[in-house]
């Protein structure tokens, strides 16, 4: 029996089955973590350099967790595995090129899928 033998399917069932399945199947999210240690040695703004920095890596969907100084975890979320990656290696750009007179030095914690 192949799948043109089996006949219509009744519109209404086909609308009630796509809406449930639509409602309670959700792909599949991939979250990485990485724990960050920056430093600025700027003694006058050095603080107010990381805080901005941090700001501009939470716009590309980036959670940041304060840790304890000079300690940060940052998660990234996303569909696809390499996406979520992505996403914290532009944070860590942004943190570079942000934090000039310091440091910044990120190690992958776990992954998680969901």
């Amino acid at each position: 029996m192949s799948g043109e033998d089996i006949g219509t399917i009744d519109p209404e069932f086909k609308n009630k089955f796509v809406e449930i399945v639509k409602k309670n199947i959700r792909p599949k999210r991939y979250k990485v973590n990485y724990i960050a240690e920056i430093e600025d040695y700027d003694t006058e703004k050095g603080i107010d350099i990381i805080k901005a920095a941090l700001s501009k890596v939470k716009v590309l969907g980036v959670e940041v967790l304060y840790l304890g100084a000079p300690h940060y975890k940052l998660s990234a979320e996303d569909i696809d595995y390499h996406s979520a990656v992505s996403k914290i290696k532009k944070a860590e750009e942004i943190l570079r090129k942000e934090i000039t007179q310091g440091f910044v030095e990120l190690k992958k914690i776990e992954s998680e899928s969901q």
